[in-house]
């Protein structure tokens, strides 16, 4: 028989500038049961958990999450590599979905808890001590943290963290400040514009310049849009037409 103690998940617990990361193992077919109570309603009530990213194969059911309302999301990429662009613009999403947007409390919480709190966000693969820890360490990089600084913050709190491939990405990473608050809010009066529109979805604009604005659709209808970006590092995205 399994013991109490083998079920538990091992939770590294990290939060800065408001967004609150829970990186752990993943869990099996006979203890999802568990690692969702104790994600939601138990030992780790206070954490909140709202969705969980798995980035590794599919080894459990999502069924037992779903019941205590936490959500799923199967991105799974190469065992001891860098995510790719796609992951990461996924993640990116939805944290900028979670922390920014409306607040959301776990539909299976029912403990009383205050539900203006955001929560938190768990990601894991098989160990823990990879894929899932790259991702929240660019998470940490694109909030402002410095790439050196989220690699030690996490290895001192999850030892054994990131191969030696993985560190070298993260030491290379370039964030692009795309978790900052107010991303839809260009802090460039140059680029302004009453009309824009900010955009989800990633343009390729080629590389920063300032951009000539116009009138996405003016009076022709049917006149394409006109997107545009900020010439000064924010990579914001914008789709403009009429006011």
């Amino acid at each position: 028989m399994v013991s109490r103690q083998l079920l538990k998940p091992v939770i590294t617990d990290v939060m800065f500038k408001g967004m609150h990361f829970i990186i752990m193992d993943s869990p099996a077919a006979d203890t999802v049961q568990t690692f969702a109570k104790l994600l939601l309603r138990k030992e780790c009530s206070r954490l909140r958990v709202s969705d969980v990213i798995r980035v590794c194969e599919d080894k459990y059911p999502i069924e037992p999450f779903e019941k205590v309302g936490i959500k799923v999301h199967h991105w799974e990429f190469e065992d001891g590599s860098f995510p790719p662009d796609d992951i990461l613009e996924k993640w990116f999403e939805l944290l900028r979905l979670r922390f920014y947007g409306p607040k959301k409390t776990p539909s299976g919480d029912g403990n009383g808890n205050d539900n203006s709190h955001p929560g938190s966000v768990a990601v894991h693969c098989l160990a823990g001590y990879g894929r899932a820890p790259v991702l929240v360490a660019v998470a940490l990089m694109e909030l402002g943290m410095s790439n050196q600084e989220a690699i030690e913050l996490i290895r001192s709190k999850r030892k054994g963290a990131f191969n030696d491939r993985q560190v070298e990405s993260l030491r290379n990473y370039r964030a692009r400040n795309r978790l900052r608050k107010n991303l839809h809010q260009c802090i460039h009066p140059l680029i302004q514009h009453p009309s824009a529109e900010y955009l989800e979805s990633p343009v390729n604009f080629g590389p920063p310049e300032l951009p000539t604005y116009t009138c996405g659709q003016g009076v022709n209808p049917g006149h394409p849009p006109t997107y545009a970006h900020c010439g000064h590092g924010c990579f914001n995205q914008y789709k403009l037409s009429c006011g």
